[in-house]
């Protein structure tokens, strides 16, 4: 990623910190909200390259960190995996398909919010049952997460070039270490 491409990326991430700590709460569901900050780690994850990818996505949980009364790391830590995960699978994947971004980000946003549920629960003495948690805190906020990717990614798809992603990865012609292309 371009320095250049650096203050875009800051833009992105200050409005989904703002979105998820402002406007999140007043669309929450049965105490379930959307996950943006980790649909904006998956957007750079399927388009940035890899180590971009996986810095941004610990930065960006860094800055979400310092803005969460849990521990420093816990969501540095959880987007990090979030984005290496992403980095590791999208050559298989279709990358601009809505379908595509709602599941992954559903998916990720499941195991994210399992993960953290689990570790609530550790950690803290929760009076509700777990299947209450689990339903409300993990599927509907994972489903509310993947309904709102394809919302997110389209409009930022529009804005590769600018930001400084270009073509993702798996577009780009198959180079041989002697230089040649594959035909």
């Amino acid at each position: 990623m371009r320095w250049a491409a650096f203050v875009p990326w800051l833009a992105i991430l200050g409005a989904a910190l703002v979105a998820q700590t402002a406007l999140a709460p007043a669309l929450s569901i049965w105490g379930a909200r959307p996950d943006w900050v980790l649909i904006i780690v998956v957007f750079f994850a399927l388009h940035a390259s890899q180590m971009d990818a996986v810095a941004l996505g610990w930065l960006t949980g860094l800055a979400a960190d310092l803005l969460s009364v849990e521990r420093c790391g816990l969501l540095a830590g959880s987007y990090l995996l979030v984005a290496a995960t992403v980095v590791s699978i999208r050559e298989y994947l279709f990358v601009r398909q809505a379908t595509t971004q709602a599941l992954l980000c559903f998916a990720l946003a499941a195991i994210t919010q399992l993960l953290w549920l689990v570790y609530r629960r550790v950690m803290y003495d929760f009076p509700e049952s777990v299947v209450g948690d689990f339903s409300s805190s993990v599927l509907l906020s994972a489903v509310y997460t993947g309904l709102f990717a394809p919302l997110i990614h389209q409009p930022l798809v529009r804005v590769l070039k600018p930001l400084g992603l270009g073509r993702p990865r798996r577009l780009d012609p198959i180079r041989y270490p002697t230089g040649q292309e594959a035909s």
